[in-house]
């Protein structure tokens, strides 16, 4: 903890009687090397301070500010602020701060954000700390995930609800990515559950964080794990076998249906903006002129969304390919477990 930034915080806080809370920046120190801080938070920090060293903001206009990493020591509260919301850490193993993250910043009238640092963490692959377990006690996250969940839907707040989603897609790939391969499908499992319960075709995500709605069900960790349809025939099924097919039927059937809603979207997009880049140029004298035909007025919409809508586009369509997977798995599944037959 470097002392002189939490005083010059603390003198700063006393400026400025409203703000209840601060929020800095911080670094690593990895095998004796020091690590700047993850570039997500990098990122979200500068755009906050807008060049500045430090700022006095709202949470209105800045949720990004709920997608940094929910570490502890890079904040500093007044004591009746604490007192006043009640602040709380979950009662689990690991992500325990989580809860506290999301309370406080929601909590906050006023918020000092700073790109001090005001604490080194210092890092070992081989520590003991909590964020080395990788064991089924990571599970125990899902518990601090729902008790925060409930908390923002007490918000009501849309853009809140995005910033939860968009927060819980980064934590859940790091933890999918990293988790011991003993522990993999129960994680995917719990992922499930929770992720089943976020909105359908979430469009404003993407406008809100940058992050595609989808990307929730893009989950690619588990193919090392799950037998394909051919190696699994005339073998025996572990209950755990069982549970990750069941998991990834229900995972590539939601990634097929977001997927198509993303498709609809983006070609909708294509049919406004081709209509209004015709529309805009018939109505212009200087323009129009210059342009030979509808084809070339549609032309500036169709480059503006080719990205977007290749893959989407491809042949067959990602969403058709997802929808594939899900029906081989489960063709497989029924071909090793019969379902009942209807009596007459």
């Amino acid at each position: 903890m470097d002392w002189d930034v939490v005083i010059e915080l603390m003198r700063k806080m006393d400026e400025a009687p409203a703000v209840d809370m601060a929020v800095s920046s911080y670094r690593f120190l990895r095998e004796g090397k020091v690590v700047p801080a993850h570039r997500k938070d990098q990122d979200i920090l500068r755009k906050i301070l807008h060049g500045q060293h430090s700022r006095v903001v709202m949470l209105d206009g800045n949720e990004s500010l709920l997608r940094m990493t929910n570490y502890p020591w890079n904040k500093l509260f007044r004591t009746s602020f604490l007192r006043r919301i009640g602040l709380r850490f979950s009662d689990t193993m690991v992500q325990n701060d989580v809860f506290a993250h999301w309370q406080s910043l929601l909590g906050a009238t006023r918020i000092l954000v700073t790109d001090l640092v005001q604490c080194t963490q210092t890092v070992s692959r081989a520590g003991a700390r909590i964020s080395n377990t990788w064991d089924s006690r990571r599970l125990h996250a899902f518990t601090a995930l729902r008790e925060t969940f409930d908390l923002v839907q007490r918000s009501r707040l849309p853009q809140v609800e995005t910033a939860f989603w968009a927060f819980y897609c980064d934590l859940v790939q790091w933890m999918i990515g990293s988790v011991s391969p003993e522990t993999r499908g129960k994680l995917m499992q719990e992922h499930i559950r929770l992720a089943g319960i976020a909105p359908r075709n979430m469009a404003r995500m993407e406008t809100d964080t940058g992050i595609k709605y989808w990307s929730l069900w893009d989950m690619n960790h588990l193919e090392e794990t799950i037998p394909t349809p051919d190696e699994a025939a005339g073998k025996p099924w572990t209950q755990a076998d069982l549970d990750i097919w069941l998991t990834e039927i229900s995972r590539l059937k939601r990634l097929s249906t977001e997927l198509r809603g993303e498709n609809g979207r983006l070609r909708h997009d294509l049919r406004e903006k081709t209509i209004a880049s015709r529309f805009s140029t018939a109505r212009s004298p200087r323009i129009a002129p210059i342009l030979n035909g509808s084809a070339m007025i549609a032309r500036p919409a169709t480059q503006a969304l080719k990205p977007r809508i290749g893959k989407l586009g491809a042949s067959p369509p990602i969403e058709f390919q997802a929808a594939r997977w899900a029906f081989a798995l489960r063709k497989a599944f029924r071909s090793v477990i019969p379902g009942r037959r209807r009596t007459q």
